[in-house]
């Protein structure tokens, strides 16, 4: 009784973390994370329905603009279900108040940061000490786009964290599918705490980033941490002279490492890792697809397809939706801010930098995770996000 009158009070922050949390799914429920993150889509659009037709009205010229470019116009070319799920929870976004972010983002961190005090431990010892007993192998195939047809889709499950056997270095992937995914959360994450080491968890979401050996991850960490301490605290203090140090002893250590090497190192040295992350067909037919007048528009999925051409970088979103679709995302996300300040335009900042590698910026997670952020990114220095109470402090 006590779960369920918990559940009626919070339901859309509980629904919004849900679907957050499904759309970047743990092990068990790799192959079903997405449809069910679906359903939670609509039952929480059914629940802010009469909001959602409110924002429809306001917000009319802005939708019917994603409606053209994300269904009307794909509607020839090959439209996605998904697309529909997508302009609902944007209309949802609109409707999120301070305080349903504020308890969304309280458990999404409290859930991350416990995942990792569970999992990097262990995991750590698996790779040094000894290997713990396997529990089962998963084959993730089905859920990997054709750019990943080469690597490896059958994973090793030791329950507690995965491990990708056919990649011949180590990378942390707790109880993700890509260490990516994990990176690419815990950089989030992290900005939208305001880098507040004071709490444990935050540690352990730091470490969990650190050794997924993302790329992404490193990039958004440094220049998020430097920003917050430079351009918001505006203090270069014992903790950023602190900060810079550990970064440079950790890139002299770390760099010793195969895996270090090879996906740190060797991509930043051939341009930032932006041309690997694409087969060499894709990244030649796309220097002469974005000069010719096909880029405004998109060539839809369909076309694509016909093509055998699929990329999950800024690539695959501009080919699909054209310059044009690029455009009104931006917009959508610049309006989902409501109190525009350094931090909410520099989190717009972040999540787009991270656009180049990883193209979800119009999916479910990316919408919800940034808008709750910025909401609470919103508020006045002096409220910080209880991890314990769950409510503004």
């Amino acid at each position: 009784m006590r779960f369920l009158h918990f559940f009626k009070d919070n339901k859309v922050p509980i629904l919004v973390l849900l679907i957050i949390l499904f759309q970047n799914p743990f092990w068990p429920f790799w192959l079903t994370g997405f449809k069910i993150s679906f359903v939670l889509s609509t039952l929480l659009f059914l629940l802010k329905l009469n909001q959602s037709i409110e924002v429809f009205k306001k917000k009319a010229g802005l939708i019917i603009l994603l409606i053209l470019v994300f269904i009307i116009r794909p509607f020839f070319d090959g439209i996605h279900f998904s697309s529909l799920i997508y302009i609902s929870n944007i209309l949802v976004a609109y409707t999120l108040t301070t305080d349903e972010s504020i308890k969304s983002l309280s458990w999404l961190t409290r859930i991350i940061g416990l995942v990792m005090v569970v999992s990097f431990p262990l995991w750590a010892i698996h790779m040094t000490v000894f290997q713990l007993p396997l529990f089962n192998t998963i084959d993730i195939s089905a859920m990997k786009s054709d750019s990943l047809v080469d690597a490896n889709t059958v994973m090793n499950n030791f329950f507690f964290f995965v491990t990708n056997p056919g990649v011949d270095f180590f990378r942390f992937y707790s109880v993700f599918d890509e260490p990516g995914v994990l990176g690419t959360l815990c950089a989030f994450i992290l900005y939208a705490n305001k880098y507040d080491f004071r709490k444990i968890l935050n540690w352990f979401i730091l470490l969990g980033g650190v050794f997924s050996f993302s790329l992404v991850f490193y990039i958004l960490l440094f220049i998020g941490y430097i920003f917050n301490q430079v351009f918001i605290n505006k203090r270069i203090g014992l903790s950023t002279i602190v900060f810079v140090v550990l970064v440079i002893v950790a890139y002299h250590y770390l760099s010793e490492l195969e895996v270090f090497q090879h996906v740190i190192v060797d991509r930043i040295a051939r341009g930032g890792g932006m041309e690997d992350r694409s087969r060499v067909d894709v990244n030649i037919f796309f220097s002469n697809y974005i000069k010719s007048f096909s880029a405004i528009w998109g060539l839809g999925s369909n076309r694509l397809e016909e093509l055998y051409i699929s990329d999950t970088t800024y690539k695959g979103f501009l080919l699909e939706y054209g310059i044009v679709g690029l455009v009104v995302i931006l917009i959508t996300y610049v309006s989902l801010i409501k109190k525009y300040t350094k931090r909410t335009l520099f989190l717009l900042a972040i999540f787009f930098l991270s656009f180049i590698q990883r193209n979800a910026i119009f999916t479910s997670w990316e919408i919800f995770l940034f808008t709750i952020s910025s909401n609470y990114l919103a508020q006045k220095s002096d409220y910080t996000v209880s991890l314990k109470k769950n409510e503004i402090a």
